[in-house]
């Protein structure tokens, strides 16, 4: 499974160059901050294949660049809650089911 915030060409290509004759790929899209759309994930992963066996969880974004001195709150916000608490909320959920 892919988990992709948007959707798009860009993603759907993605899928395609990850999918091979001996690996079945199915696309996701919705906000990985959010926790509701990462359990929709986890049940969609389960009620395609059956089960979790394994999950590489390496969402994240870096919406500013600059000295962090001049980073606003919003990107600290959105920062955290994509490559820290996301992470988080995924493995919590996903974990115990493997």
């Amino acid at each position: 499974m892919l988990h992709a915030t948007v959707d798009g060409p860009e993603t759907t290509a993605l899928g395609e160059l990850v999918a091979t004759d001996a690996m079945d790929v199915r696309l996701f899209t919705g906000p990985f901050a959010d926790s509701q759309s990462s359990l929709a994930f986890a049940r969609a992963a389960i009620q395609s294949f059956g089960g979790i066996d394994a999950v590489v969880a390496n969402a994240a974004v870096n919406p500013y660049l600059g000295p962090m001195a001049g980073a606003s709150d919003e990107v600290y916000e959105r920062v955290m809650g994509t490559n820290v608490r996301s992470n988080f909320w995924f493995a919590n959920m996903t974990c115990p089911l493997m």
